[in-house]
């Protein structure tokens, strides 16, 4: 049969040869599975991920290297003592004291191969091809015309039942060959044949040194105690052809399903049962599934994947050409600056794609969504494919609230419960402190260490501040829904967060409240000696975050009503109000440290002190906005992938849409070619690239676009502040406005043509809505739209 080509959409992958490497690869995800699928012609990979797939396990964090209290509290100290005399060399020494080790790794599970052959020879090469992913559905098809024979193959991974489910339909005058492989990069234990299928048992390592970290032994597993996870895989398979096991003769239709499990709990928690068990249940889905039948695990898949998708779409106009598949419609953008706007489809996929891919990697029930997402293929994967938590994970879920999933969310919050028992051990231990403390790297089993056995940079390893940050997600979720059962749930993870802040703050000799010994994450500056250091007092960052941590104490327990007679909302209310705004140097830019002769790094891809612009949503003056502004210029546009999306979010809310312009043309670079450590692109499957691949711009992007479209940070909703030429023309439905306003938006040219808001309960009452710079009041009720065009904005209400 003749392959029909797909129609021009901002909802689908599509191209016309196999994957050749795993950046062409395409991805499904069910949130606790994750697969990246190929499209071969005479042999299929599909390379699987299980969310629960970690090297290591409960006792790991405690293992090895770990700084006694004394020595710990002692480092602690002397970097405190060195950094109020400016020995700024010793302040970074002493921390090396607390360092650890480093977190365990996200690891590939099992690969299925499917090969083909007819006559006893595999497929020969296809005469026509098309391999596409839609995104509406999270379905993979691959349709392919070899020796008059053609196959066509549909993936899906279902969330409601944790499968694989791949059917397989041929026409040709004897059907093909089909022979399966479960190929496991794992320990394997044991391999149980059955009439129609394969179980296999396996063994995960006991630890898996970092990429960067030279050893002799990269992989280690145990000696039999359950110390790790153990797992298994099962397969099961139905068709209409001739064989059994794992092969058949003349096969016109098939259906394989499979699945994974592990013995893994919870983050943190002991591990419970074995290979056995997770085999059990493993098996147990599968025999549901195939009892079930294909058409009814579709059908499941496709209404729980879709009811999340369909919420929120950016649509930006079509390819140039029906027939031009996704790759060479990037190769078209990488050619020069302004391709990006003859094809500003692109755009529209691209968010729609991210959306799709944190749908795929964090659901209930899972961990989660790594650095990589829910996809990776190496054992020791880059940066261990781990949660980096002083940008990376959080900007993760940015788009969560943006564009309506917060089912994405709840993984987010379990880790963090996580976080804060097992850093209740590192605050007492490292700080002698109450309360829970993280640093900035974590795994599954809630990391919470200082990274570096000793030997690592004090920029990156030494960053207490995870706590702050992911406790914003909290805050955002109830400013854009109402959470109150939310809120008591984090409640006492909130406020044992804010009683470890308050231990850390130091007073200043002008008598404001700050942090020492402090960081601005993974920079260095220069002192007017000319000595270089990481270490210093109050950087920008750690006192944004500690006030806006402060802030969430007082909101929650206000909402939750215990805000009373608590000892640990009255200091922390108390605090904030000591702790000075970002300030502005004397080159007119942001201050990184409130101490104005040290210079930070120039270009550097991190801007932890801008964090106040983006995401924070403190009060910005006109004077600060300025100072951000010049910081973001002084910084440059040029860097690693989630550096450029955070630039672009930071531009969009400074209403720089030309700023946003020319961060989203270095984005659309091709990240196969190698132009540095820190220059971000795209690969041809649309992952974005650090490089390599790190899944943070992908999801990141969203939100900056969304941010352009669509902000409510600051009491006002705000429409189309920083949208880029790229996307003269378009339509946005459902994204979310605080504090729970649904937006539907469509320009055309530049301008605004309409603007429909409905609100939810929680987000009923009298709204100011602000459009090319005029502010109006909306009233709205629940569940009623209410439609504006630019006509509605030329009669603004007074100034307030």
């Amino acid at each position: 049969m003749a392959i029909s080509l797909p129609d021009p959409s901002s909802h689908g992958l599509w191209f016309e040869s196999p994957a050749r490497s795993w950046t062409e690869a395409l991805p499904l995800g069910s949130g606790l599975m994750g697969a990246m699928v190929f499209g071969g012609v005479a042999e299929e990979r599909i390379q699987i991920n299980d969310t629960t797939g970690w090297s290591g396990g409960p006792a790991t964090e405690l293992s090895g290297r770990v700084p006694s209290a004394e020595v710990a509290q002692a480092g602690i100290a002397r970097s405190r003592e060195a950094v109020a005399r400016g020995d700024w060399i010793e302040a970074d020494e002493a921390l090396r004291a607390v360092q650890h080790g480093y977190p365990q790794s996200f690891l590939p599970f099992t690969d299925l191969i499917v090969r083909f052959s007819t006559a006893g020879r595999p497929r020969g090469e296809a005469r026509e091809y098309r391999r596409s992913l839609d995104l509406s559905t999270a379905t993979h098809t691959v349709t392919s015309v070899a020796d008059d024979v053609t196959v066509r193959m549909v993936v899906r991974l279902s969330h409601v039942r944790k499968v694989l489910l791949a059917v397989i339909d041929v026409e040709g005058p004897e059907g093909v060959d089909v022979e399966l492989e479960l190929v496991c990069p794992l320990l394997v234990r044991e391999r149980r044949a059955a009439s129609d299928g394969q179980d296999v048992l396996v063994r995960l390592p006991d630890d898996v040194a970092p990429d960067k970290l030279v050893t002799d032994e990269p992989v280690r597993y145990g000696d039999g105690e359950q110390t790790a996870l153990d797992g298994a895989v099962s397969l099961r398979w139905t068709h209409d052809g001739h064989g059994d096991g794992l092969s058949a003769a003349r096969v016109r239709h098939a259906e394989i399903v499979l699945s994974t499990e592990t013995n893994f709990v919870a983050p943190g928690a002991a591990l419970s049962g074995d290979a056995e068990t997770a085999l059990t249940r493993a098996r147990g889905r599968v025999t549901e599934a195939v009892a079930a039948g294909a058409e009814v695990v579709a059908a499941e898949q496709e209404a729980d994947h879709g009811l999340l998708y369909a919420r929120s779409a950016l649509e930006t106009g079509a390819a140039p050409d029906a027939g031009v598949p996704t790759d060479r419609r990037l190769v078209a953008a990488y050619s020069s600056p302004a391709s990006v706007a003859s094809d500003p489809g692109l755009v529209g996929l691209l968010f729609n794609f991210g959306r799709y891919l944190l749908i795929c990697s964090s659901r209930e029930g899972g961990l989660p969504a790594n650095l990589q997402g829910i996809w990776n293929d190496k054992m020791q994967p880059p940066w261990s494919s781990d949660y980096t938590t002083n940008i990376n994970l959080e900007m993760n879920y940015w788009l969560a609230e943006q564009t309506d999933l917060p089912e994405c969310l709840p993984p987010l919050f379990e880790f963090t419960k996580a976080l804060a028992i097992s850093g209740t051990e590192t605050a007492s231990r490292v700080f002698g402190a109450p309360g829970w403390v993280a640093f900035h790297c974590s795994d599954a089993w809630g990391y919470t260490q200082s990274v570096g056995d000793g030997t690592h940079d004090p920029s990156w390893a030494f960053s207490p501040f995870t706590g702050p940050w992911l406790l914003q997600h909290v805050r955002e979720r109830i400013r854009f829904g109402g959470d109150v059962e939310l809120a008591r749930s984090m409640w006492p993870v909130i406020r044992s967060a804010g009683e470890f802040h308050l231990h850390l703050l130091v007073e200043e000799p002008d008598g404001t409240l700050g942090t020492s010994p402090s960081t601005s994450p993974e920079n260095h500056f220069t002192a007017p000696d000319g000595r270089r250091g990481a270490t210093a007092g109050s950087s920008t960052m750690d006192v944004t975050l500690t006030r806006d941590l402060f802030r969430l104490v007082g909101e929650v327990a206000q909402l939750i009503g215990v805000a009373g007679d608590d000892p640990v909302v009255r200091a922390a209310t108390a605090a904030a109000r000591r702790l000075p705004d970002p300030q502005i140097g004397a080159d007119g830019m942001i201050r990184e440290w409130t101490d104005d002769t040290l210079r930070a790094d120039p270009d550097h891809r991190h801007t932890a002190h801008l964090y106040f612009v983006h995401p924070g949503d403190g009060p910005t003056t006109p004077e600060l906005a300025e100072a951000a502004q010049r910081s973001l210029e002084g910084r440059g546009d040029e860097s690693t992938g989630w550096s450029l999306v955070w630039k672009m979010a930071m531009q969009a809310r400074l209403g720089r849409p030309d700023r946003v312009s020319s961060l989203l043309r270095l984005l659309f670079r091709d990240a196969t070619v190698y132009r540095g450590p820190y220059v971000g692109g795209i690969y041809p499957n649309l992952f974005t690239a650090h490089p390599p691949f790190q899944i943070d711009a992908n999801f990141g992007f969203v939100a900056a676009i969304a941010e352009g479209l669509l902000q409510s940070h600051a009491g006002v909703v705000e429409i189309m502040k920083g949208v880029p030429e790229e996307l003269p023309s378009g339509t946005v439905t459902g994204l979310v406005a605080r504090p729970g306003i649904v937006v539907d938006l469509e320009w055309a040219h530049g301008e605004l043509v309409s603007a429909t808001l409905r609100a939810r309960a929680h987000g009923a009452g009298t709204h100011l809505v602000r459009y090319a710079g005029r502010l109006i009041e909306v009233e709205l009720a629940a569940d009623t739209p209410v439609r504006l065009d630019a006509a509605a904005f030329a009669v603004p209400v007074p100034a307030l």
